[in-house]
């Protein structure tokens, strides 16, 4: 019994000094950002990107200021650029606790999904365009293009940069329910 207790401090020893002693969060932004995943779209204007096809916790989200934001903002078939940050704009990319495919632009939304992290645009541009625009009796139909160029988004005195990334032929107009 004398040695029962030198030997259990023994191993722990062991076992902390070959413990990796920097934590990595599971949820973290990667560093360098490739958006190439699906595009989910609605509302007036509400894009989102996914990080990539395999990682669907990871949206970058770009929305106008509700209501009619097309109007408010003056989007034409010309691109228009507007710095960030803008109070009429949102951008941010939210980190999820599991995949959101489900979760945005969806009438029923899985609830479970919760933020885990958010980083805010603190500076940037981006130029907007809309095509294909139809006026109906009950609601405006577009398609919307998004250029991106040199976002910064910043969470906790970290920062994360796209450097240039162009969404596509995003449908809005439309609004779950």
């Amino acid at each position: 019994m004398k040695y029962f207790v030198p030997i259990l401090a023994f191993i722990i020893s062991l076992n902390l000094l070959s413990c990796d002693s920097e934590y990595t969060d599971p949820f973290d932004l990667p560093e360098e950002l490739n958006f190439s995943g699906e595009i989910i779209s609605c509302s007036d204007f509400g894009v989102s990107q996914l990080l990539e096809p395999g990682n669907s916790n990871v949206a970058l989200n770009i929305s106008g200021a509700y209501p009619n934001s097309r109007e408010t903002l003056n989007l034409t078939t010309d691109f228009k650029s507007f710095s960030l940050p803008n109070d009429s704009i949102y951008c941010s990319i939210v980190v999820w606790d599991a995949p959101v495919n489900s979760y945005l632009c969806n009438d029923v939304p899985d609830l479970t999904i919760n933020r885990v992290h958010e980083w805010n645009a603190i500076s940037g541009k981006l130029r907007i365009m809309i095509s294909d625009l139809e006026v109906t009796e009950f609601e405006t139909l577009y398609r919307i293009a998004i250029q991106i160029e040199n976002v910064v988004f910043e969470k906790d005195n970290e920062q994360r940069v796209i450097q240039n990334l162009l969404i596509e032929n995003a449908g809005v107009g439309w609004f779950p329910g």
